[in-house]
């Protein structure tokens, strides 16, 4: 894992270095999605919007992700 953030709710997003964004349920201890770039460049950075409704990657490119 190259990155980390918490999001709301007890939601976790981790970069990866193959261009993925996994998204974990810390309360219940597993993984939600796998997130995919449609790169395999490196994740730098991953955020999430104010209202944990966005997810931001950052590498080569800035990708975003509506969750629900």
């Amino acid at each position: 894992m190259t990155c980390i953030a918490s999001g709301p709710g007890g939601i976790l997003a981790g970069g990866f270095s193959d261009g993925t964004v996994t998204l974990w349920d810390v309360t219940g201890r597993k993984s939600i999605t796998v997130l995919n770039t449609g790169t395999d460049a490196k994740i730098n950075c991953v955020a999430f919007s104010p209202d944990g409704r966005t997810v931001a990657a950052g590498g080569r490119n800035l990708t975003m992700w509506t969750i629900s």
